[in-house]
């Protein structure tokens, strides 16, 4: 997996780091909170569903039965 540091990865996000990390002490100790979530994306003033994203980057590979014997394609996996 290729690093990145954390303004590249704002970067990517879209968002800026004043958002994305927050410093805050407790007690004698400094604590430092980092989220890395994409902002929420809207169109047409209506919220967009994370899971269609991830729908519209589906592709058919043609294989039948990926569901039940995914380990054995992307492993080696004995097939059920």
């Amino acid at each position: 997996m290729k690093s990145a540091t954390l303004i590249d990865v704002a970067k990517i996000f879209g968002i800026s780091l004043d958002r994305t990390v927050r410093y805050r002490r407790k007690g004698n100790k400094g604590i430092i909170e980092v989220e890395l979530s994409p902002p929420e994306a809207e169109q047409d003033g209506v919220k967009a569903d994370p899971f269609s994203n991830i729908l519209s980057m589906a592709e058919d590979v043609g294989i039948r039965d990926w569901s039940v014997n995914h380990d054995h394609y992307l492993y080696g996996a004995d097939k059920r």
